[in-house]
């Protein structure tokens, strides 16, 4: 919720469901899996509801389709701008997730994490060069 500013917990919630469920349109069934299996028991819900495992990953090049891609995701709610939905999903995955988790993240998205003031890929040289071995 401080990602947001929010004290609104069904606002942040809401948030945090359409950045997953953005991030889980990006992955292939096995990848969808392994990362569930990373998240505590209540994000890995949200990650989780709704899953259909036989629609194909979501090409995604550019800010903008990732953008309406977590707009869609967090549709019935307009009340929060997607690009802060964007960076405070990535902030909640960076605290929760460890180094080797957090880069391959990254790698779904390499030409958008930046945009959305996301630092942990950038910032930690140890983030970096795991990013780089894979």
């Amino acid at each position: 919720m401080a990602e947001l500013s929010t004290e609104d917990p069904h606002k942040a919630l809401s948030a945090l469901g359409a950045g997953l469920k953005a991030l889980r349109a990006r992955l292939t069934t096995e990848e969808a899996a392994r990362f569930g299996a990373w998240l505590p028991l209540l994000i890995r819900g949200l990650f989780f509801e709704g899953w259909d495992p036989t629609i194909k990953p979501r090409e995604i090049h550019q800010r903008s389709e990732l953008l309406a891609l977590v707009r869609e995701k967090y549709a019935p709610r307009s009340d929060m701008p997607t690009d802060a939905i964007a960076a405070a999903f990535l902030a909640v995955l960076d605290r929760q997730l460890g180094t080797a988790e957090m880069a391959e993240v990254a790698s779904k998205f390499p030409t958008l994490v930046i945009d959305f003031g996301w630092p942990g890929i950038v910032r930690k040289p140890d983030r970096a060069l795991m990013q780089l071995a894979r």
